[in-house]
């Protein structure tokens, strides 16, 4: 049975971490790679972290309708486009789809059926500390992260399963639980 999952929460909640986690453990689900106008950092390869667009070619996208939701994030565009999700179902596969909350609540108007994962960081300062440890941006970006963290609290009801991430391996094991459940 081919299954959609939607997985959001907070940044500095730990997603990265549970999705690399989760991808070698299922390899036969498909991930699907966002696209975005932000820059690449290093160590990042196109087409595997994500589908670098320039902002032209990101917003024909747009006008196209290719996009099963997008967007725009701290000046630059992120999106889930639709081919790559409806070719892998065509072949059966189950679907990991990472988003935000908002995102999320898109894909859930496609696709009803999806099962919603929030996970869920231990706290606001837990995120701060987990940002802050990054090393990746300014104080006035880690500032906005929060407050963007507190307002996806509000979709905590939305969601079919939340994640409690206050150990990386048990938050692994929960979503692998989660995939399981529907494997059978």
């Amino acid at each position: 049975m081919n299954k959609i999952f939607v997985i959001s929460g907070p940044s500095g909640s730990g997603k990265t971490s549970i999705v690399k986690a989760v991808k070698k453990r299922f390899p036969e689900i498909y991930y699907s790679v966002s696209a975005t106008t932000r820059k690449k950092r290093k160590n990042e390869k196109d087409n595997k972290d994500y589908i670098f667009l320039s902002i032209e070619r990101f917003k024909e996208n747009i006008q196209e309708g290719n996009f099963l939701e997008y967007a725009r994030v701290f000046n630059d565009y992120y999106g889930t486009l639709k081919d790559p999700i409806e070719k892998a179902m065509n072949k059966g596969k189950s679907i990991l789809i990472d988003v935000d909350v908002k995102g999320a609540m898109n894909v859930k108007k496609t696709y009803p059926e999806a099962a919603m994962i929030f996970i869920l960081p231990p706290g606001i300062d837990e995120i701060k500390r987990r940002l802050e440890r990054r090393k990746t941006e300014k104080k006035e970006i880690i500032d906005l992260r929060l407050k963007i963290a507190k307002k996806e609290l509000e979709f905590l009801p939305l969601y079919n399963y939340i994640i409690l991430n206050d150990d990386l391996e048990n938050a692994i094991n929960d979503m692998v639980s989660i995939i399981e459940f529907y494997k059978k």
